[in-house]
C-alpha cells in the first residue's frame, strides 16, 4: 500500500513537471493572458486551468478559484523569472475561497503564478502583463 502511494506521488510530480513545461505564455490584448492546458489537470481533479484562473473585464484583477482544485492550496507564489515577487501562506483560507491578485501593482513583464498544494504539487500558470 505504501509503495502505491509513493508511486502515485512520483507520477503526480512527473505530470506536474510536464504541465509546467507545456504552459506557454503569450500577449494578446495588452492585458494578462491566462491559457488553459491539460496534463496534471486530470490527476488533480481539475478539468481545465480555465476553471481555476479568471481575469476581470478591465484585466486588473486575477481571480484564482481554490475550490476548482481538489487538493488544498497552502502557498501562493508569484515569480518573475527566478525572482520571488510575492509569497502568501494561504493554508488558513477556506478551501472554497476565490483569491484575488491585483495585477496593477506589477510592472509589465512575464510572471508565473504558482499554487502549492498540501501534497507538495505545484500548479503553475504563466501570464504576461503589458
Amino acid at each position: 500500500m505504501r509503495h502505491n502511494h509513493l508511486t502515485m506521488k512520483i507520477n503526480l510530480v512527473t505530470i506536474a513537471m510536464a504541465l509546467v513545461m507545456a504552459l506557454p505564455s503569450y500577449a494578446d490584448t495588452g492585458g494578462p493572458v491566462v491559457e488553459s492546458s491539460a496534463g496534471l489537470l486530470h490527476e488533480t481533479g481539475i478539468s481545465s486551468l480555465a476553471n481555476v484562473f479568471f481575469v476581470d473585464k478591465e484585466e486588473e484583477t486575477l481571480f484564482i478559484d481554490f475550490e476548482a482544485i481538489n487538493d488544498r492550496i497552502v502557498m501562493l507564489n508569484i515569480l518573475s523569472g527566478d525572482k520571488l515577487m510575492m509569497e502568501d501562506d494561504v493554508r488558513d483560507l477556506p478551501a472554497n475561497v476565490i483569491y484575488e491578485v491585483n495585477l496593477g501593482v506589477f510592472r509589465n513583464g512575464q510572471y508565473t503564478i504558482e499554487l502549492v498544494t498540501d501534497q507538495s504539487i505545484k500548479i503553475q500558470k504563466n501570464i504576461v502583463i503589458d
